[in-house]
């Protein structure tokens, strides 16, 4: 196989290629859908094992085709940090096709299939092409490109309510990022003398510091558009509601990871790090970002925006991570700087997979119940097993319940957090600490948050007609999860086969292998052996044993005693009603009282009385309102400072041709003056 042949199965090329031509032209739509998504799934799964090949040889790829004025040199390149997004890429990609093979049956009668399945092969396409640029111009084009595919997928629902004003908002938010981007590559261009990723990297010493920061600064709002940092964070909670779920699991779990992916680039790689204070902000905003994230996830009654907050979380554990890094790195410890930063990509791909689960998961109850509100569901682990099964390994990953991947990374999260009593500065040390206080407060609301949500749509009774009548998925959306679910579980079970894979992302970074300093065997140990260890592999064996163990004793106890079944007490009531049971507003109602000084919540109270007494209440009803935070203090006074600037500036645009000319005259008048 040649190079040539080998980098375009790489990236993806010839099959989401073949997977657009044929959605397009095949008749009947059905079959149209289904090849494309069938060629989707197909050249994921041989990327997949080729970007693996390349992690694992850590060899680089490298397709250059040719110079093109004013781009330079086109050129595509996958080493080990592409490889590996390009793995994250494509495992998504791979279980979001199979799913949509029987998710999309839904929207076959009301919108265009084929062109969804389009789309897919598409921004798959400019995805990966995104993580395979060797070539700013190159990695610009295939990230709006990016933007503009996922703008369309947003809007595939276009006649749903919230559609327009989500789509207009992510647009919004991705363009001005996209706008900082340009003008940070432009910087870089200025001192590198062309737009190739080699030529800025053997500039990058030589660029002033006050410039590196100001590229520091557009890079980390530029990207962070992407990945949902606070206060960019605003279009998630609006897309993923309005989007279809398995656009929902791509935005979340690749779309999102993009941002990620920039960043490493350009800052660790490009520019080969930073001084301290470029890991505060990283640390600092990353640190907010993760505690607003899973606090306003608490207080949502919808499915979907309350995993989209989730990735407003996570993704700022991921930035905690990056900006401990750059801390360690410029404080002179590497070790425990690529450890960091390790630690960070190990999560990212973890939070693709059971994210994209989880997704995947709400749309098989989307699809089931018509709903995503939790107020109508409770009961499907009995009607949706499978389901139920898929959801309920999603949600102990993403709970950090061992030995699944979540647990795994957010404990290697709190390690590296602990380690910072190994800095000299004082000031280092008390804002690691204080990160890491923040980041276990994030951990203990996640896991209440995510027994929420399982606890109230899938056990308990049936809270809607709809639910009661609720019946499994089609097989190829419960593969697409399975998919997700087993890998949720392997990257768990087997941290010490994936530990050494990221490392040789990191080494190069800071010149320091850490797989020494965290497997030993089938135990990690973060850094030191000293500090403290923990093996998930064991605990997949084990925790088994522990939980089968007390339930054996007590069926064989059980048959000696005599037993009484007796009817429970529920207040005289013949049997337990639905509304008994706790409900969304109700389960989150103590946090939203010990966090009232943010929340500042404005419950909204409705009751409608017997017409002869105001004393007997035939029906009453409770809304409770979250406080905007972010848009009340930031975006609604920068919206009316623009109305009041644009009705200031409508006075010069009178339509008067003699004003017109006098301001051209004036203009001249400028010209002349400053150019003598």
């Amino acid at each position: 196989m040649t190079p040539i042949t080998l980098h375009l199965l790489v990236v993806g090329a010839p099959f989401f290629l073949i997977g657009a031509v044929l959605a397009a032209v095949l008749r009947p739509a059905r079959l149209a859908s289904g090849a494309g998504f069938a060629a989707s799934a197909a050249s994921s799964f041989i990327g997949l094992l080729l970007a693996g090949w390349f992690l694992a040889t850590d060899q680089t790829s490298v397709l250059a085709l040719g110079t093109f004025i004013p781009v330079g040199r086109v050129r595509f390149s996958v080493d080990a940090l592409a490889a590996f997004f390009l793995i994250l890429t494509f495992l998504v990609v791979l279980a979001v096709s199979v799913y949509s093979l029987g998710y999309m049956r839904q929207y076959e009668s009301r919108y265009n299939v084929r062109y969804f399945a389009v789309l897919l092969n598409l921004l798959s396409l400019s995805i990966t092409l995104t993580v395979a640029a060797d070539n700013a111009v190159l990695f610009l084009i295939a990230w709006e490109a990016m933007a503009i595919l996922a703008y369309f997928m947003t809007v595939y629902r276009f006649d749903y309510p919230a559609t327009p004003r989500a789509a207009f908002l992510m647009t919004v938010i991705m363009e001005i990022g996209a706008g900082m981007l340009i003008f940070a590559f432009l910087l870089l261009y200025s001192y590198a003398g062309e737009f190739g990723f080699d030529a800025i990297r053997r500039a990058g010493p030589t660029i002033p510091e006050h410039t590196r920061g100001l590229i520091f600064v557009l890079a980390l709002l530029g990207f962070g558009a992407k990945i949902g940092i606070v206060p960019l964070h605003i279009w998630l909670p609006e897309a993923h509601p309005a989007a279809p779920s398995n656009v929902s699991a791509l935005l979340s779990g690749v779309v999102v990871s993009a941002g990620l992916y920039g960043l490493v680039r350009v800052l660790l790689v490009l520019l080969g790090g930073g001084p301290v204070w470029w890991g505060i902000v990283c640390l600092t905003i990353g640190t907010v970002t993760a505690v607003l994230g899973v606090m306003y996830s608490m207080q949502t009654h919808d499915l979907k925006c309350l995993l989209s907050y989730s990735t407003v979380e996570n993704m700022g554990i991921v930035l905690l991570l990056f900006g401990a890094g750059l801390i360690f790195g410029a404080s002179g410890l590497p070790a425990l700087a690529s450890l960091a930063v390790l630690v960070g990509l190990y999560h990212t791909l973890n939070h693709a997979a059971f994210k994209g689960l989880l997704f995947l998961g709400a749309g098989a109850i989307e699809y089931a119940i018509h709903s995503i509100n939790m107020d109508h569901m409770g009961g499907l682990a009995k009607r949706m097993p499978w389901t139920g099964l898929w959801c309920f390994i999603g949600t102990l990953a993403i709970g950090a319940i061992p030995p699944l991947n979540g647990f795994v990374t957010e404990w290697l999260t709190l390690e590296v957090m602990f380690q910072g009593f190994r800095l000299t500065e004082a000031l280092n040390k008390i804002l690691l600490s204080l990160a890491g206080a923040a980041l276990a407060l994030t951990i203990a609301m996640s896991l209440t948050i995510f027994i929420k949500l399982y606890g109230l749509s899938f056990l308990g009774m049936a809270r809607s007609d709809a639910a009661a009548r609720a019946h499994e998925v089609p097989v190829s959306m419960r593969w697409g999860m399975g998919i997700l679910a087993i890998s949720c579980v392997g990257l768990g079970v087997l941290p010490f086969l994936v530990i050494p894979f990221l490392d040789t992302i990191t080494t190069p970074l800071w010149g320091t292998s850490v797989t020494s300093h965290v497997v030993a065997g089938l135990i990690l140990i973060p850094y030191d052996n000293r500090f403290s260890a923990a093996s998930p592999t064991y605990l997949a064996f084990m925790l088994p044993i522990l939980l089968l163990l007390p339930a054996g004793i007590s069926a064989a106890w059980g048959r000696f005693r005599v037993k009484r079944v007796e009817r429970i007490w529920i207040g005289g009531l013949p049997a337990l009603r639905p509304t008994m049971q706790y409900s969304p507003l109700g389960f989150s109602n103590a946090i939203r009282i010990i966090f009232g000084w943010i929340y500042r919540p404005q419950p909204n109270g409705a009751s409608a009385a017997f017409p002869y007494s105001s004393y007997f209440v035939r029906s009453t009803g409770y809304r409770s309102h979250i406080f905007p935070f972010v848009e009340r203090f930031l975006y609604l006074p920068l919206i009316k400072g623009a109305k009041s600037i644009s009705r200031y500036a409508v006075r010069f645009q009178s339509g008067s041709l003699n004003r017109y000319m006098a301001y051209m005259f004036i203009l001249l008048l400028v010209a002349l003056l400053f150019g003598s």
